[in-house]
């Protein structure tokens, strides 16, 4: 008798964060439970973020996204590095990453 156990397809890492994302988990948590750190955390919310799989709005607040907002305006270039280096400690790399995903 054959007791292998037929599974689903294994999650990937970032489907894992997703669905702790989706029970209202705060980032902080996520990395917690998962035991991986809070960047990679926000590092898979980017790549969410960028599959349509969840708005920038669920991540960060309003004032932040509107602030991002105007940075974005009339900003062209493929790099964050300029954005970055003009705001400074305004927004992190991550939040300009994220919006960023959520405008392509």
């Amino acid at each position: 008798m054959d007791k292998t156990v037929e599974k689903g397809p294994k999650k990937t890492t970032v489907e894992e964060t997703h669905e702790l994302w989706l029970e209202k988990n705060s980032i902080e948590d996520i990395a917690r439970i998962r035991k991986i750190t809070k960047q990679t955390v926000e590092t898979h919310l980017i790549k969410l973020i960028q599959a349509k799989k969840i708005e920038i709005s669920e991540v960060l607040p309003d004032d932040k996204i509107l602030a991002l907002r105007d940075a974005f305006e009339f900003y062209q270039e493929e790099s964050l590095a300029p954005l970055k280096e003009k705001y400074g400690d305004e927004f992190t790399w991550d939040e300009l990453k994220m919006f960023k995903a959520s405008i392509n």
